[in-house]
């Protein structure tokens, strides 16, 4: 891996983690509030949640089951171009349902909204497991696609 992945990676889940905590802070203080307008969701995902800076997509029918572990899809599309020109983002994102973590990878970076315009970054590594933080789009996305596991087999 080359030092402008592990850049960008870094780049990546550091405004990913500033995204969760703004949607985290965002849902709680703009109950009964005006939203701005948003662009819609384009077929085949759906609206998970917005803040002041993005809105959060996951595509529909992309969960994979394998054990513990749940698969998504899911999709950034920020409100303003970041430091390095990105406007949208796509990724997969694993979640392990026994010990409640989290993952992400695969990810895909472009210059336009809703993963238009031109490729920024592509990064097919993923990255560490981390712990599931309360009131995150992760807490709420884990919830959705672990709500059927029953615990360890066997």
């Amino acid at each position: 891996m080359t030092s402008l992945h592990i850049t960008n990676i870094v780049r990546f889940a550091t405004g990913l983690a500033l995204f969760a905590i703004t949607l985290a802070e965002a849902s709680q203080q703009a109950r009964g509030s005006t939203a701005p307008a948003t662009l819609e969701a384009p077929p085949g995902w759906r609206r998970m949640g917005e803040t002041a800076l993005a809105t959060l997509y996951v595509q529909t029918g992309s969960l994979q089951r394998e054990g513990q572990i749940r698969r998504v899809i899911e999709m950034q599309s920020l409100k303003e171009k970041d430091a390095d020109g990105v406007l949208s983002r796509r990724y997969t994102a694993e979640y392990e349902c026994r010990h409640q973590m989290f993952r992400i990878g695969r990810v895909s970076s472009h210059a336009g909204p809703l993963l238009s315009g031109a490729q920024v970054f592509d990064v097919q590594e993923m990255g560490y497991w981390r712990k599931i933080v309360p009131g995150t789009p992760f807490a709420l996305l884990f919830s959705m696609v672990c709500a059927d596991y029953d615990g360890p087999q066997g």
